[in-house]
């Protein structure tokens, strides 16, 4: 999916304007929840969702859905990565 159709997947879809978010390379965290879902799409670099019971590479292009209350983690390759990310 290109940025400008992810934009308006997500006005449709009633999440808030998506923002631009750059991350470290070679990041990984503790897993986590939000009382928000989000809703992504990769511009650059190798990003993952590591969830409870699986990992998700996110390719760049592709959208993912992480619903209020899942446990996650964003995880980056060595170069980060760049995504946008919108919230409802």
């Amino acid at each position: 999916m290109e940025e400008e159709e992810f934009r308006k997947h997500v006005e449709i879809q009633g999440y808030a304007a998506p923002e631009l978010r750059e991350y470290a390379p070679n990041l990984s965290g503790e897993l986590h929840a939000h009382e928000f879902s989000a809703i992504l799409l990769v511009i650059r670099g190798t990003f993952s969702l590591a969830l409870e019971k699986e990992s998700l590479d996110c390719l760049t292009g592709e959208i993912y859905e992480v619903p209020a209350g899942v446990l996650h983690d964003e995880r980056t390759g060595s170069n980060g990565a760049t995504i946008l990310l919108a919230k409802k």
